[in-house]
């Protein structure tokens, strides 16, 4: 996802060495949109996809919230705001990495743990391991290595 593609590409410009495990064999896309604040645009550039993502989204003058009736509910303003469907930032991400690095299909089932209790390796569900010596879970806000490493810590509503 766009979380671990932007860590993958921050790591690298840092100098580590780095592998994507990813579940998928490929990049599905879904039917998502994101209007990106200022803020993440800012992010976007520092990474340097800031252009690319700009050149494939729709800078947005204002959001209009309707019910199903099409009645407006609210309007508000959004300058400098960047609406783009999830796939294209993707796409941005992903040119900017070697395709080599990517191990697809491994589906993560555990990490192995030395005598210290440092995670060494990650498990596939098929029992292929990736060793490292820094291991980035960016698998969403239902983590499954959040809930393997940390059961006690369930996700709560933040209403932000």
């Amino acid at each position: 996802g766009i979380a671990g593609l932007s860590c993958a590409i921050t790591l690298r410009k840092a100098g580590h060495e780095v592998v994507i495990a990813e579940r998928y064999q490929f990049f599905r896309e879904v039917g998502l949109g994101f209007v990106i604040m200022p803020n993440g645009l800012a992010a976007l550039d520092a990474i340097g996809v800031g252009r690319t993502v700009r050149d494939n989204g729709c800078m947005l003058q204002q959001a209009i919230l309707q019910d199903v009736q099409g009645n407006t509910i609210k309007s508000d303003a959004i300058p400098d705001c960047l609406g783009i469907k999830r796939s294209r930032i993707i796409d941005a991400l992903n040119a900017l990495l070697p395709q080599d690095i990517f191990v697809t299909g491994f589906h993560f089932s555990h990490f192995n743990f030395n005598a210290s209790g440092k995670a060494i390796e990650a498990v596939s569900e098929d029992g292929k391991t990736l060793a490292a010596d820094l291991f980035v879970a960016a698998d969403g806000a239902n983590s499954f290595t959040r809930n393997l490493l940390f059961p006690e810590h369930k996700l709560r509503q933040t209403n932000i």
